[in-house]
């Protein structure tokens, strides 16, 4: 089953103009599966304006992660243009597009995908230290604060819910925050209050 995103407003012209995050014009994701053509995304055309939220839901297998995985240039689609902005990820050499998802773009996967070696503060630290801020920088320090008394811990096996829950501490602390982030699953249970 594809995921099949047909909505598109017009764009808008002159002072009505407003920035575009994201924008998927006709994207389509093939896969070869057992010789056949598999499309995981068909068509998807998708304008996300800047400062908006948007939630992709569906079934196991509808092509939400393909969908997520194209639109922040970890894989290529097909067919079709996906910009962030107004750069189009196509037109970008592998250098243009790493520097282009550390900088605009924040990732929460799923397994969180913390570098095992690590502590879960120097995991928090890691995207920041990776643009050349120093560690000591109030940004910094305060991300690293942000995961309590498990910042000397070391991410293993399931991480509790507090530490789970500070994983957009690193795309979000950044000086200039990411433009756009990306979550592969919701958090679960009732918000609660503390």
């Amino acid at each position: 089953m594809a995921l099949r995103i047909r909505r598109r407003p017009p764009a808008p012209v002159g002072d009505a103009a407003v920035a575009h995050a994201l924008t998927l014009d006709s994207v389509t994701r093939s896969h070869r599966r057992r010789g056949k053509d598999f499309h995981a995304l068909e068509n998807v055309s998708l304008v996300v304006p800047e400062g908006s939220f948007l939630a992709v839901m569906g079934l196991s297998g509808s092509g939400k992660t393909t969908f997520l995985q194209c639109a922040a240039g970890l894989d290529q689609p097909t067919s079709g243009t996906v910009r962030i902005g107004h750069t189009d990820l196509s037109r970008l050499s592998e250098a243009a597009l790493t520097r282009l998802r550390r900088d605009r773009i924040g990732f929460v996967f799923q397994s969180l995908n913390l570098v095992p070696s690590l502590t879960v503060g120097e995991n928090t630290a890691l995207p920041l230290l990776l643009r050349g801020m120093n560690p000591q920088d109030p940004a910094v320090r305060a991300g690293v604060d942000g995961v309590g008394g498990r910042r000397s811990r070391r991410p293993r096996g399931r991480l509790p819910a507090p530490v789970r829950r500070s994983a957009p501490a690193g795309p979000s602390m950044r000086r200039a925050s990411p433009r756009l982030t990306r979550r592969s699953r919701p958090r679960r249970g009732p918000p609660r209050i503390r």
